[in-house]
């Protein structure tokens, strides 16, 4: 199956840390990279420390000295977590002091070794062990130009490896050095880089078998790329119901009308204001209402379900005088109800006023709701997310047999759905 990642890496140096016979302290100072990511998270991470590098004094050739106990702490809302890793040394001309780093002042005294080798003399190192000083329970760090050294990868609270982790996490560890035995006495600076990279793996949700073939997953360029010419299937990953999709007019639109009856979260749903949302909490045949979610199937695949607009909009837009565009569907995550707006851009009902071909959309019949019963069903009606100047009014796309028309409609009854993604 493809992976679709996208990496947000955080890089923080460390100002120099100071080894002396004598003593030192080290202070580091952390700066932020959030990048946002597609579909419906954004990464965002944060890496920060409770105190400073304080190597005291050691003897060269005795054993190993590390500092106190030093944490960092690293925030992502990422859902793969991330993987914190560490280096020592910079790029020369970047400021380090290169000259006197601990060991003989060559790029071997860094070189990467297994995390269960010792920590051999001429080294920096960390360790998670409490008992720190035992060189065994040191990793080495490499050199600036190397391969970083991880230190730290997330895990769930059942122990596996950052897949699905969000939240916060502190990494506790030593940073030690290890002295050759004819060290000169005197004082060692050098860099230590740490990297936090939180990798976006979007695995296919809920009743989906492939990001490829997810609703949820399915992005507007992927939706370019492979349904210009023709529709492609995708899945709900809500109820598992497939719909065809197609890109026209500069957007991904469902070619087919939205068959969502049973209640969703709003995980893989564009609603956020209810964790949760029946759409049909009761039937369009038992009359209409401002207010409250009612549906009814018509247990087509080619018609499939008529909604009222407290329904389509998730219970965000109701009452008998709201003026409200509608932000808030029950489309799947990703995608929403298409506007109204006589510019036409991309992803409005306008839009397809201009298509080349009206089957495109694959528009279908079987009328709308009024009241208890069936209205017009040799016409065909969609909603809008945008409602009209008065308290009632909603915009809607609609289609005669023909040709493909918009008007304005009460809120009260029941229409299709076609839900769009840009």
């Amino acid at each position: 199956m493809k992976r679709f990642v996208r990496s947000t890496v955080l890089v923080l140096f460390g100002s120099f840390c100071i080894l002396s016979v004598s003593g030192c302290v080290s202070a580091l100072e952390f700066t932020t990279n959030p990048i946002p990511i597609e579909f419906t998270l954004n990464s965002i991470l944060t890496l920060s420390t409770d105190g400073n590098i304080s190597i005291p004094n050691l003897t060269p050739g005795n054993s190993i000295i590390s500092s106190g106990d030093y944490t960092i702490t690293v925030s992502t809302n990422n859902v793969a977590g991330y993987v914190l890793s560490a280096t020592v040394g910079c790029a020369d001309g970047d400021g380090c002091f290169n000259s006197n780093i601990l060991g003989d002042g060559n790029s071997n005294s860094f070189a990467m070794v297994d995390s269960t080798t010792t920590l051999t003399p001429g080294k920096w190192g960390v360790s998670f062990d409490s008992n720190a000083t035992v060189s065994s329970n040191f990793q080495s760090l490499p050199l600036y130009s190397g391969t970083p050294a991880v230190i730290n990868q997330t895990t769930d609270a059942a122990g596996t490896a950052a897949t699905g982790y969000r939240g916060t996490a502190e990494t506790t560890f030593r940073v030690g050095a290890y002295a050759t035995d004819t060290q000169v006495a005197g004082t060692y600076t050098n860099v230590v880089n740490f990297t936090a990279v939180a990798n976006i793996v979007i695995v296919a949700p809920g009743e989906c078998s492939s990001v490829e073939t997810c609703m949820q997953t399915f992005t507007a360029d992927m939706c370019e790329a492979q349904a210009s010419d023709a529709p492609v299937t995708l899945t709900d990953a809500r109820d598992g119901n497939t719909y065809t999709v197609r890109y026209i007019q500069g957007a991904c639109w469902m070619t087919q009308n939205l068959r969502l009856t049973n209640t969703v979260s709003s995980q893989y749903s564009n609603f956020s204001t209810n964790p949760t949302f029946n759409p049909c909490v009761d039937e369009l045949t038992a009359g209409n209402t401002y207010d409250e979610a009612r549906c009814h199937d018509s247990g087509s695949t080619e018609t499939g379900v008529w909604y009222n607009y407290a329904s389509a909009s998730a219970g965000t837009i109701t009452g008998d005088s709201n003026s409200t565009d509608a932000t808030e569907d029950i489309c799947p995550a990703g995608w929403h109800l298409p506007s109204y707006d006589t510019t036409k851009p991309a992803g409005s009902i306008n839009s397809l006023l201009d298509l080349p071909d009206k089957d495109y959309f694959s528009p279908v019949t079987g009328g709308f709701y009024n009241g208890i019963s069936i209205g017009n069903p040799g016409n065909g009606y969609w909603w809008s997310s945008s409602v009209t100047i008065t308290a009632t009014g909603c915009y809607r796309l609609g289609y005669n047999g023909s040709s493909l028309g918009t008007g304005t409609v009460s809120r009260l009854g029941g229409y299709y759905i076609r839900c769009v993604r840009q």
